[in-house]
C-alpha cells in the first residue's frame, strides 16, 4: 500500500500547520509523506522570516505517537511540540513518541520541543535543516520560565547536515533529564544554561563544536545546575568550547583530531583515549570569564594521550589541577552520583 502523501498548497502565510494537533489526547499518524512548499512559497509578500510552517504541530496534547513518517520541505519546523493556553493554564505535551521517522530540508528545525515531558525520538533519521536560524535537526528550547522540557530520550538516530558544523541537537533554559545516547551525529551539540543534568552517552560524533554554556544571569542560580556527562562516546574532528559550565565530566571517551577549551568551568578529563590532537594540545587553554574572581578545579585522571602531553600543567593561579585517583573520585561522586 502506497502512503498517504500530503503537499500544502503554495502560499504567502509567515504560519501555517498540516496537522495541528490540540489539547487532545490518544493520537497517531503513520506511515504517510508530509511535503511543505519551502520552494515555491512566497517569501516576499509579507514581511517576516516565515519561520512558522509546520508539518505536525503538538500543542497541549497527551499520548501521541508519530511514526513511519517522511517530512520535508517545511518553511519552518517539520515537528513542533509545544503547550496550549486553556483559562490562563498552560498545558504541557507529554507521553510523546517520534519513531522511524525521515525529517529533512526543513528551514528551521527539524523536530522543536518548546513544553514537553516525557519525550521519546528514535530510529529516526533528520538531515540537512538549514535556511534559518537556529537550524537544528532537534531543537529543545523551552521559550519561558513557565514552559518545560523534560525526560527527554534522543536514541538510535542519525542527525547530520551536509554542511558540517552546523547544529544538530540544542537544548536551552529550562531543560531537564535529557539523555541523548546510541546517535550517529554529524554537527555542533549546543547547551546553554540547562536546569539539571544532560547525558551525552555511546554517541559517534563528528565535525562539530560541543558549546557548554550558562548564561552570565543563570551562574550560581541553583536552580541551574547544568551538569553534563559526556561517556563512551567516539568523537572525531570536534572543538570543546566548556563556558562557565558548573560541573562536566568527560569520561571514557574515544577522541580524534579534537581540542577542549575551558573557561570558567569545574571539570573532569578522565579515561579517555586521545589521538591525532590539534596542535599536539588536548586543552588549548583554561580561562576565566571577565570579572570573574573563583578558583576552579580540573581533575585529569587515567586518560591515554600522546607522550609529549601525558602531565599537563597549567600555569593559572585560578584553577587546580588534580591527578590522583583519590581526588577524582570524590569529586564525580560527589556532583554526578556515580
Amino acid at each position: 500500500v502506497e502512503p498517504t502523501k500530503i503537499i500544502h498548497e503554495d502560499n504567502s502565510s509567515i504560519r501555517y500547520t498540516i496537522f495541528a494537533i490540540y489539547n487532545v489526547e490518544n493520537v497517531k499518524i503513520s506511515n504517510g509523506i508530509i511535503i511543505g512548499d519551502r520552494n515555491t512559497h512566497d517569501y516576499d509578500k509579507v514581511d517576516s522570516t516565515h519561520e512558522w510552517g509546520f508539518g505536525i504541530e503538538l500543542q497541549g496534547s497527551c499520548n501521541i505517537a508519530l511514526t513511519n513518517l517522511e517530512i520535508k520541505e517545511l518553511t519552518g519546523d517539520g515537528i513542533m511540540i509545544s503547550g496550549y493556553t486553556k483559562e490562563n493554564d498552560s498545558i504541557v505535551s507529554e507521553d510523546i513518541t517520534i519513531r522511524n521517522s525521515y525529517i529533512y530540508d526543513c528551514r528551521r528545525q527539524g523536530i522543536s520541543i518548546v513544553n514537553g515531558r516525557n519525550v521519546e525520538i528514535y530510529d529516526n533519521e533528520i538531515r540537512n535543516i538549514s535556511g534559518t536560524s537556529p537550524a537544528s535537526a532537534i531543537d529543545i528550547e523551552p521559550d519561558s520560565s513557565t514552559q518545560i522540557a523534560e525526560n527527554i530520550e534522543i536514541y538510535n538516530n542519525k542527525l547530520y547536515n551536509e554542511n558540517n558544523r552546523l547544529n544538530v541537537i540544542r537544548a536551552i533554559r529550562n531543560v531537564k533529564n535529557v539523555n541523548i545516547h546510541n546517535n550517529e551525529i554529524n554537527g555542533n551539540i549546543s547547551i546553554y544554561g540547562s536546569k539539571d543534568t544532560i547525558k551525552i552517552i555511546e554517541n559517534k560524533i563528528s565535525n562539530g563544536n560541543m558549546y557548554f554554556n550558562i548564561s552570565t544571569n543563570c551562574i550560581d542560580n541553583p536552580d541551574f545546575a547544568n551538569r553534563i556527562e559526556m561517556n563512551k562516546n567516539i568523537i572525531i574532528n570536534c572543538d570543546f568550547q566548556i563556558y562557565n559550565v558548573s560541573d562536566i565530566l568527560i569520561n571514557d571517551n574515544n577522541m580524534e583530531k579534537t581540542r577542549i577549551e575551558i573557561i570558567s568551568s569545574n571539570v573532569a578529563i578522565s579515561n579517555n583515549i586521545m589521538y591525532n590532537l590539534r596542535n599536539n594540545e588536548f586543552i588549548t587553554d583554561f580561562k576565566l570569564r571577565d570579572n570573574d574572581d573563583k578558583k576552579y578545579e580540573m581533575y585529569i585522571y587515567n586518560n591515554v594521550f600522546p607522550d609529549s602531553i601525558e602531565n599537563i600543567e597549567l600555569d593559572r593561579n585560578f584553577v587546580t589541577v588534580y591527578y590522583d585517583e583519590k581526588s577524582y573520585t570524590q569529586y564525580i561522586q560527589s556532583k554526578f552520583n556515580v
